[in-house]
């Protein structure tokens, strides 16, 4: 049994709440932007939440995390200080079984951006473990971590690989891994990931703005990522 969602962003625009219905009646879940990094919440998040709610959605929350060094001239750089940014945008959604746990997006800085913002594989190790165990901390449940396989692969994250991976994988099931986890002469375990972005963008919502799928294949993982295994 496939579970069907997709997730939204302040990208999306308004959607009034017999869109939400729309949704409903195709997806199971939404998973909604709350915070940008350091930058700012989701203007639009509340209005989402309780559209999407209304409609019997099971709802979530992710920040668009932002990976930097500390530059003494912008706050809340530090992964604490963003999530804790993220719990107060959200107001803890993800902590009551039942709802999606709160994610992390791993994406920000792009690899092709890291030398020029001092950032290293070290440095991302440091910073996303700590945003981890802050999130276990703040919300009393461990986060979900998204991201795709080349910012994986160059990140050669350890500790984040003990959560549950959403994984941006548009090339279908065979990218369920994500290295180097999935390697264990490494000594690491293989990890699947528990959750897939199927499209980028390939969903169109009743506005007309497009938005990503994600699937769910198996009702167990499910009830997990919910806090309810």
């Amino acid at each position: 049994m496939t579970i069907l969602g997709c997730d939204v962003s302040a990208a999306q625009g308004t959607i009034p709440s017999v869109h939400w219905q729309a949704i409903a009646s195709d997806k199971s879940f939404v998973i909604i932007e709350a915070q940008v990094g350091n930058d700012g919440a989701n203007p639009l998040f509340d209005s989402y939440l309780a559209g999407a709610a209304a409609a019997g959605m099971v709802t979530g929350a992710y920040i668009c995390a932002a990976c930097l060094p500390d530059d003494g001239v912008h706050t809340n750089r530090d992964p604490e200080g963003q999530m804790q940014l993220f719990f107060t945008a959200c107001k803890g959604l993800g902590a009551t079984p039942g709802e999606i746990r709160p994610v992390i997006d791993l994406e920000d800085p792009a690899p092709e951006k890291w030398a020029a913002d001092k950032v290293t594989p070290a440095f991302l190790e440091d910073w996303t473990g700590r945003a981890g165990d802050k999130v276990v901390a703040l919300w009393g449940v461990e986060p979900i971590i998204y991201g795709y396989p080349f910012w994986f692969q160059k990140a050669a994250l350890r500790k984040v690989g003990q959560w549950d991976l959403w994984l941006a994988a548009y090339g279908g099931s065979r990218y369920r891994t994500a290295p180097p986890w999935n390697t264990p002469a490494q000594g690491m375990p293989i990890t699947l990931a528990s959750m897939l972005q199927v499209s980028d963008g390939g969903y169109r919502l009743p506005n007309g703005s497009p938005c990503d799928e994600s699937e769910v294949y198996s009702p167990i993982t499910y009830a997990n990522l919910r806090g309810q295994s």
